[in-house]
């Protein structure tokens, strides 16, 4: 069974409370929306990378077999 706790705290605690958890919540929007464009950048970078891998194989391919040709 739950119980339930009941407690009186002054007008003032309670005003600054109030504005610390607003406070609080504001700070976890902004780190949130920092995360998302952290993470846009971060899946932007991986397409590049992947890009800029196959075709750093394709010119690693390329010169090898340059090389075989004149071997």
């Amino acid at each position: 069974m739950a119980k339930i706790l009941t407690f009186e705290i002054p007008e003032d605690s309670y005003k600054e409370l109030e504005e610390t958890i607003d406070n609080l919540i504001s700070e976890m929007k902004i780190g949130r929306e920092k995360m998302r464009k952290d993470q846009e950048e971060i899946d932007r970078l991986k397409i590049e990378t992947r890009k800029i891998a196959a075709e750093s194989r394709k010119v690693l391919a390329e010169l090898e077999s340059k090389l075989l040709k004149a071997a």
